[in-house]
């Protein structure tokens, strides 16, 4: 993943002021993100074997 400097800081400012390191904040970030993806009823014709919660195929 990478970052512009602007966003870094802020997310810096926002991990310590939660009291977590930065990877522990973004991990919080990412699973509250995808819970409310799962959450979220997918548009109709949308939906991908993710969000329908399959699997994707592996390479053929």
């Amino acid at each position: 993943m990478s970052l512009n400097v602007k966003r870094l800081g802020q997310l810096d400012r926002a991990a310590k002021k939660a009291g977590l390191s930065r990877s522990a904040y973004v991990a919080r970030l990412v699973d509250r993100d995808l819970e409310r993806a799962d959450a979220a009823p997918a548009p109709e014709g949308d939906a991908d074997e993710l969000t329908r919660g399959r699997e994707r195929p592996g390479p053929p």
